[in-house]
């Protein structure tokens, strides 16, 4: 069972992107990577675009029933502060800022989960909890 708590609406999103078209920021978040969440029968399947990050940059968390995802790209050595960087950016189609997600999950096992990341998209794999049947016990009638 899976609940996306989105960063913002979709409403919110289309106006942030409208004003990142028409400014040139440094810096932006990232709020609209693609995402996959595949059920099998045996997990849960979570694909998500995450491009021209390196793998230290990315940190998936499990606390309680709460699956965070982050993605959180270091600044560029190259450059000193005050400095502006060498190479200046036209039109930027990919962005590549700081990217959260949070996810409700219920019934998985928290010591199977595996992650992995490859040609910029990372996969976590939640492996289900098998559903214990309740014991029915009879008692005899006196």
């Amino acid at each position: 069972m899976f609940t996306f708590t989105p960063a913002i609406t979709r409403s919110e999103y289309a106006l942030a992107n409208a004003m990142l078209n028409m400014t040139d920021f440094a810096t932006r978040t990232v709020s609209a990577n693609a995402t996959d969440i595949i059920d099998t029968d045996n997990a849960f399947i979570l694909e998500i675009e995450l491009p021209g990050y390196q793998k230290d940059e990315i940190s998936v968390a499990l606390k309680t029933k709460y699956l965070t995802i982050e993605a959180k790209p270091k600044a560029d050595e190259d450059t000193e502060e005050g400095e502006k960087p060498a190479v200046r950016y036209l039109r930027r189609g990919r962005v590549k800022g700081e990217f959260t997600r949070t996810y409700t999950v219920q019934n998985i096992d928290g010591d199977g989960i595996t992650v992995a990341y490859e040609n910029g998209v990372l996969r976590v794999t939640l492996p289900k909890v098998k559903p214990i049947e309740p014991e029915t016990r009879r008692f005899a009638v006196q």
